[in-house]
């Protein structure tokens, strides 16, 4: 059965997030249905625009009922996908053409699971079909389908993380509106609460609403969210997409996400918390000792980290809701740690008519590390006689903060400290898990309600407040290893320092290219598709703090790359500084070579003439003194003749430099 193509009218925009049932991989699209009426059911789907039921008699329903589902199957078969949308909001039920049975005895989709769906048949969508393909999206629709159609040990993962008994909340919703002095709070600890917040917030109609995920999130709280907020799949991809080891980076194909063009809603920022390794100053060793250790501790701190990231189970059991994940591990020297976490934030689009703004923030830190998680960080390799790294806080110093009342600055809100009892042997200090509640401080209300920058300021200042941090430190461990003191001694390897520096440097430079990034978001305010201020006060207040953050995230970037420029002059004046101590080295064992070539030309022929007189014979054994005085003079003899060869190799190599010189200085005159 054959029809035009110009009678193809797709589906109606009111028929969206149809599920699909298990009759076929993707029902598709080759323009046989114009339209389906969701208001009623017994008309059912229209060929050419008429019901089947309308064509034929009631007693060939059946027989039509069958023939359209023969020709879904069919399509599906020639690999043509179309996009299955929900028929209505009213009633979420397969119409009965779908079923040999009856409609109402088969479940319904629930809107997470529609959203997954609708990732998964995106993903799996040809490049032959479709102008915009999402084949990047496939481990991301693995992971969000997973809690639909589990099995085995899967299950058991899902249904762990989803009722695992925790009082804490790892998902906290900001909701300004005008006339309100501060925001509304919600902190979300179930699923429930955490639909109805989101309806709630689709509702609002003014103001905005910024959506604070702590830590990891399992698949079914992500698809809610992304359901409710028509939020992209692509920032999901982006906030899992850990390295090369990751389950999310093993796409045949690299994606779009370092184009400027493509982070027009989403950005991420870098976290660096520095953390120091206590050691014991009665603890002597070698400078050139404590690089060889040093290297040692990297390379085994880099293969935990490789095996942490090729491990990390995506709804393993050991992931529980809200644990901290981490990007990075270094080892920077001998005391000094850096953990390196991401802060994701994607800004949706408005709907429809609505002046309300929602801003999904995802943090890297929750609730902190478990003690098993396999993390190097947990490595009793970075203990110095048992005691742990503690880590420092990211300090930041902004104007009044330190007269301010302690209420306004957050001090009425809980505090999270580290006990001695704590089970996580990796505790982040307190300013990154009260980074939700206070960012906003020292904000201004109202024009936090019109632009989107100037509610995010707090974390922007955040984030770059780490990033100084972190480069004062590895401007600090530039100054230690280029000591003259140390450098000037010829006995220490200078080749260990070179590539101490060598690897402090790749890190510097992956720190570059993130602030480099930033800092071309930034520039790009008004292209991108954040909310700005439109009123004359709200539009000053959000400029001048949108200055303030550019400007210092330039000046992150420019000290960045000056860093950068002097790890590698460092690295050059070490590395001539080690040729040349070679060449020191070469020279003193030339010396030594001459020295020894020297004694050996008088002792050669003392050795040779006592050889001689030593055998064994009867002419040369007689006792007589004649005899002992023929080998007095053959020694002499031999002695004046390795001398006088010596001398003339002495003069004769005096000889050849004088007669080079002087022939270049001939040379020389004869070409002025």
């Amino acid at each position: 059965m054959s029809m035009p193509r110009d009678a193809k009218q797709g589906f109606s925009p009111s028929h969206r997030n149809l599920y699909q049932p298990k009759i076929a991989p993707q029902i598709l699209d080759q323009g046989l249905w114009s339209d389906f009426d969701a208001e009623n059911w017994s008309s059912g789907w229209r060929f050419r625009g008429v019901s089947p039921w309308e064509a034929a008699p009631t007693k060939q329903a059946a027989c039509y009922r069958q023939t359209h589902l023969d020709l879904l199957l069919v399509l599906a078969l020639n690999s043509q996908y179309q996009e299955v949308t929900e028929c209505s909001t009213k009633s979420r039920q397969l119409p009965p053409m779908f079923f040999h049975g009856s409609a109402e005895s088969h479940p319904r989709a629930s809107e997470e699971q529609v959203y997954a769906q609708r990732i998964d048949f995106k993903s799996r969508k040809h490049s032959g079909n479709s102008f915009y393909t999402f084949s990047t999206l496939g481990p991301l629709s693995s992971f969000l389908g997973a809690p639909y159609h589990p099995s085995g040990e899967d299950q058991q993962s899902v249904e762990y993380v989803e009722n695992a008994p925790n009082g804490d909340a790892f998902v906290h919703l900001r909701t300004y509106v005008p006339g309100a002095s501060s925001p509304i709070r919600h902190d979300v600890r179930t699923l429930e609460e955490l639909e109805t917040s989101l309806d709630q917030v689709n509702s609002c109609r003014v103001g905005g609403t910024i959506v604070f995920l702590r830590g990891y999130q399992p698949a079914r709280w992500l698809n809610v969210i992304g359901h409710k907020l028509s939020l992209e799949p692509e920032f999901y991809r982006r906030h899992l997409h850990f390295s090369a080891a990751s389950p999310f980076s093993q796409e045949q194909q690299y994606s779009d996400a370092s184009l400027p063009s493509s982070k027009t809603q989403m950005m991420q920022l870098k976290l660096t918390t520095l953390g120091t390794r206590f050691a014991h100053n009665n603890i002597k060793r070698s400078e050139q000792e404590e690089q060889r250790r040093l290297s040692n501790l990297r390379e085994q701190i880099s293969s935990l980290m490789k095996q942490y990231l090729k491990s990390w189970d995506r709804y393993g059991p050991e992931l529980e809701h809200g644990m901290s994940m981490a990007r990075n591990f270094f080892v920077l020297d001998r005391q000094h740690v850096s953990l390196e976490q991401t802060i994701s934030i994607c800004v949706t689009d408005r709907q429809n008519d609505s002046k309300h703004w929602t801003a999904v923030v995802w943090l890297d830190f929750g609730s902190g590390f478990g003690p098993d998680d396999k993390g190097p960080w947990n490595s009793k390799l970075l203990e110095y006689t048992g005691m742990p790294v503690r880590y420092w806080a990211t300090t930041q110093h902004r104007p009044g903060t330190f007269f301010a009342d302690e209420k306004i600055l957050g001090g009425s809100r809980p505090r999270y400290q580290q006990t001695d009892d704590d089970e996580s042997f990796v505790s982040q200090p307190a300013t990154f898990k009260l980074l939700h509640e206070a960012f906003d401080t020292l904000l201004d209300s109202d024009t936090m309600l019109e632009d989107t920058y100037y509610s995010l300021s707090g974390i922007f200042r955040f984030a770059v407040a780490s990033e100084a941090q972190f480069l004062d430190k590895l401007q600090h461990l530039l100054e230690e290893d280029m000591q003259p003191a140390v450098l000037a001694e010829t006995e220490f390897d200078k080749r260990l320092t070179v590539w101490n520096l060598v690897h402090n440097k790749q890190i510097l430079d992956r720190h570059a290219q993130s602030l480099e990034e930033i800092c071309e978001f930034l520039e790009a305010k008004d292209s991108n598709n954040w909310t700005t201020a439109k009123s004359e006060s709200g539009l000053r207040k959000a400029d001048m703090s949108h200055r303030l953050i550019e400007r210092d995230y330039q000046k992150m970037k420019r000290r960045a790359i000056r860093l950068s420029e002097d790890y590698l002059q460092s690295t050059s004046m070490l590395a001539n500084a080690a040729m040349i101590d070679d060449s020191q080295r070469t020279i003193h064992q030339g010396e030594t070579v001459r020295k020894l070539s020297t004694l050996g030309f008088f002792f050669l022929p003392l050795s040779f003439s006592t050889s001689i007189f030593g055998m064994n014979l009867q002419e040369l054994n007689e006792g007589s003194y004649a005899k002992l005085g023929i080998w007095i003079g053959i020694a002499a003899a031999s002695l004046l003749l390795a001398y006088l060869m010596l001398r003339w190799s002495f003069h004769r190599q005096m000889m050849v430099v004088a007669w080079r010189r002087l022939r270049a200085v001939q040379q020389n005159q004869s070409d002025v």
